[in-house]
This record gives structure tokens, sequence and C-alpha cells, in this order.
């Protein structure tokens, strides 16, 4: 029996291409490191990999999916990177001296804990289980190969977490930096505690809006995520303030989808991958804006290239779904038509 699946190798490869290199958080010219590349492969291909297996395994839904992806960021961001804590983290920008108290940085903590649960995570779930809807009421590792792919993110926390604090020669707070790891435990904690979320679809329940507005809301969401990030620390709002901001636009996105969706009970792969797709859509704007970014430290090039890649992989699964759907939608028609010719000649006898 296979321990490891190929929905496992795609989200595995799947959850770094998408939250590091689609970003531009870590461009073309930095994949050429082979330590670097493997570091981050299975850091983010693991960590996305153990949340969907335990979500699985739990049988829970989207909430549980991504709570496990906040207990992520933080194990990735807090106790890895240390970036919640040091003040001299070379992507903090303007949030270096914005929100930060009791040693930890609190504006760039939150919205690197949402970022890595929506996207590093979720969306990297969604688009796999997209390619693969066969599969997703499956288990993608089995046995012996859940537990390695532990091994592999837990060793990979430690030993990453070791070369970084002597590379930086930088020493976290301990009260912060272990209130981070009682966090993780906590949040998995909560998401192993959390309901199912959804409620199945009946046949009175409504049609969920068009698949437009949900691309619209994964687009629009992001861009206003995105620009209060970088904007409202340039501004003279509270630090507090600003995290209630970013916390409301987050609120208002969640609520549209649910409200559209009938409460995720009208949910369909189209409505998935519109989402998803408005989101990866605004990054592949991003990517291009990125390689001609002047004042960026690294070097961006190739940028471009990987937002081309990402409109060719998202038209793949547009076609994917929306060929099923067709399918489905045929054979749907094929069967009302024998129901409704074997129900004809019934009527006619009794008449």
């Amino acid at each position: 029996m296979r321990r490891i699946t190929l929905p496992a190798v795609v989200l595995f490869f799947l959850a770094p291409l998408l939250g590091e290199l689609l970003s531009s958080s870590m461009p073309p010219s930095e994949w050429l490191d082979p330590f670097q590349t493997v570091r981050v492969l299975v850091l983010y291909g693991c960590g996305a990999l153990l949340a969907r297996e335990l979500t699985h395994r739990w049988r829970k839904g989207w909430p549980t999916l991504l709570v496990l992806g906040a207990a992520y960021a933080i194990a990735e961001e807090g106790l890895l990177c240390m970036s919640f804590f040091n003040p001299a983290w070379p992507d903090l920008g303007p949030t270096a001296d914005y929100g930060r108290w009791l040693g930890t940085n609190w504006v760039w903590a939150w919205g690197l804990t949402v970022y890595h649960a929506l996207f590093s995570v979720g969306a990297s779930v969604v688009l796999t289980g997209l390619l693969f809807p066969a599969r997703r009421s499956e288990p993608w590792t089995r046995g012996w190969g859940l537990a390695a792919v532990a091994i592999l993110f837990f060793g990979n926390l430690a030993s990453s977490a070791f070369v970084i604090s002597i590379f930086l020669e930088y020493r976290p707070p301990v009260v912060p930096y272990v209130g981070a790891a009682v966090a993780v435990i906590v949040l998995v904690a909560v998401a192993r505690a959390l309901p199912a979320g959804v409620r199945e679809r009946g046949p009175d329940t409504p049609r969920a809006a068009r698949p437009i507005w949900f691309a619209l809301t994964g687009f629009f969401g992001t861009f206003a995520f995105f620009l209060c990030s970088f904007a409202l620390p340039q501004t003279r709002l509270h630090p507090a303030g600003a995290i209630a901001v970013l916390a409301a636009v987050v609120a208002l996105a969640v609520w549209n989808v649910w409200r559209m969706s009938r409460g995720g009970a009208a949910w369909t792969d189209r409505h998935a991958l519109a989402l998803v797709g408005g989101a990866v859509f605004w990054f592949v704007a991003f990517a291009l804006l990125a390689e001609r970014d002047p004042n960026r430290q690294d070097n961006p090039a190739g940028m471009a290239l990987v937002g081309l890649a990402a409109v060719v992989f998202m038209a793949l699964v547009w076609w994917r779904v929306r060929r099923r759907t067709r399918r489905a939608a045929r054979a749907n028609a094929q069967a009302a038509n024998v129901e409704t010719g074997r129900a004809e000649p019934a009527k006619e006898d009794s008449a």
C-alpha cells in the first residue's frame, strides 16, 4: 500500500510555491541555494500536509484547517524564523518599530498568521483538492507516511531555528518565545474541538452567488489586506487599531463568502476555484510589479515568469473543473430523462 499519494506530492510542492515563490518572498534567484530550497520545501510542504491530514482524520471542515494553518504560521514565523520577535528581521520594513510591545512585533505577527493560514495552507489545499476531486475524501498519507511527514517537519523546524539563530546571532526573549509554543499547542487543541462547520446542501437550499462574485471577493479582499498591511504602519493609527482594521478586512471577506455560499451549503468547486483564483491573480499582479520595484533589497528577476506560470496553472485547474462540471451536468440530464421516460409509460398504463 502506498504511504504517500500523488495529491500529497502535489501539495508538498504547491504550498511553498504559492506561499514563498508567487508572493515574491523568495524570488527565483534564491531557489538556486539547495539548502534554502530543501528547507522551504520541507517546511511548507510538510506543514500543509499535516494540516490537511489532521483535518481529514478528525472529520472536520474548513474552520479546523484554517486554525491549523494559523498554528503552522506561528510555528514557522515565531518558532523557526523568530520574525515575530526579532526587531532586525530584514522583511519587517515599516513594522520594525510599529506595534512592538513586550518583545513581540504584533502587527507583523498578526498579518503573517492570517497570510499563512489563508494562502500557504488554505489555498494550496483547495487547489490540490480541485486537481484530485476523487481523492478528497481519502487520506493522502497513510501509516508511516504521516509519521515521516511529522518527523521531517519538526526536525526541520528545530534544526532551521538553530541555524537561523546562529547565522543572525539572535536569541528571542524567553517568555514570548515560550508563549508562541503554547499558542501553537492551544490552536491545535481548538482545531480538534471545532465542529465540522458546514451544513449539507438540501433540496431547498438556494443557489449560491455567481462565481464571479467569489473571484472579486478573493481579489479585492487580498488587495485590501495587503494594502492595509503596508499602509497602516506608515500612519499615526495606533497599532491596536491597525490590527483591528486587518481583522475587519478578513472578517468582512469571510462573512461575504459565507453569505454568498448560503452558509457553505451551496458551495461548489466552481465557487472554490473562483475565490482562490481571485487571490492568486492578485499575487500575479504583485509579482509583475515586484520585478520592476527599484527599492527591493533582493533580486526579483524572473517574477514575471512566475506570474505567467501561475496563470497557466490556474487555467489548467479551471479547464479541469469546467470539464468535470459539464460532464456531471450531462450525466444528471441523462438521468433525469431516464426517470421521465420511465414515469410516462406508467401514467399511460394507469390511464
